[in-house]
This record gives C-alpha cells, sequence and structure tokens, in this order.
C-alpha cells in the first residue's frame, strides 16, 4: 500500500494527535483521519473513500468507537458489518507502522467489497 502524508516522507505517525492520511489500495485512493492511543499502535478515527460531487451514501469505517480495533462500517447512519482485529503482536511486525498498514488496507479491502453495488448519484450544478 502506497501512503501519502500531507507531511515530508520520513514521517512516522504521531501519537496523541489526529493523522490525516491518504492512501492507496490499488488505484482506488482513501482517505483516513486517526489517532494513535496507547499502547502503540492502536488507533482510532474513520477511514473513508472520498467522492466529490457525488450524493450516494458510501461507506465509512469507524475504528475504535466500540472497543479496541472493533470496526464499525457506516453507511446511511446504519452500521452495515462489523469486524475486529487481532492485538498488535511484535513478532508478526517489523515496525508498528507496518501493522497501522496492514489494518488500513484490510479496511479499505471491505469497504470495497460493502460499497460494491452503490450506484453515483452525480450533482450537476
Amino acid at each position: 500500500m502506497k501512503w501519502y502524508y500531507n507531511a515530508p516522507e520520513d514521517r512516522t505517525l504521531d501519537v496523541n494527535q489526529d493523522n490525516h492520511i491518504t492512501f492507496y489500495h490499488g488505484r482506488k485512493m482513501f482517505a483516513a483521519n486517526i489517532r494513535m492511543i496507547q499502547p502503540y499502535p492502536l488507533f482510532s478515527g474513520y477511514v473513508y473513500r472520498p467522492h466529490p460531487y457525488d450524493d450516494a451514501e458510501y461507506t465509512t469505517a469507524y475504528v475504535g468507537r466500540r472497543g479496541v480495533m472493533d470496526v464499525e462500517f457506516v453507511r446511511a447512519g446504519k452500521v452495515i458489518s462489523r469486524i475486529q482485529f487481532h492485538q498488535y503482536d511484535e513478532e508478526d511486525y517489523e515496525r508498528p507502522e507496518d501493522y497501522v498498514t496492514d489494518v488500513l488496507d484490510q479496511i479499505a479491502v471491505e469497504i470495497l467489497d460493502l460499497d460494491r453495488n452503490v450506484e453515483p448519484r452525480m450533482v450537476h450544478n
């Protein structure tokens, strides 16, 4: 997964601050606003696909609303799916950021799957 930050390339994720991230899964762009929490690298926030000029209801993933690393997928104000991620294990990942990347990538796959049948409603002003 390729990450694009609004900051220098060598930036890591800041703990106890909002991190605005733009990343790609394949050719699909996603945006995330996440806050790293202790014990690092757990986080809370939301992930979505930007759809400018489109009034259709798309899925947004909210991380950490019900519990640590629980993810709720919401469309039109209703929870349509839930998943839970395993806890971070230092043996599985070289760096904590790799765990965050893996989780965000899995969330992106789930959002693409849930939005597969959503019909775009373009705004023509």
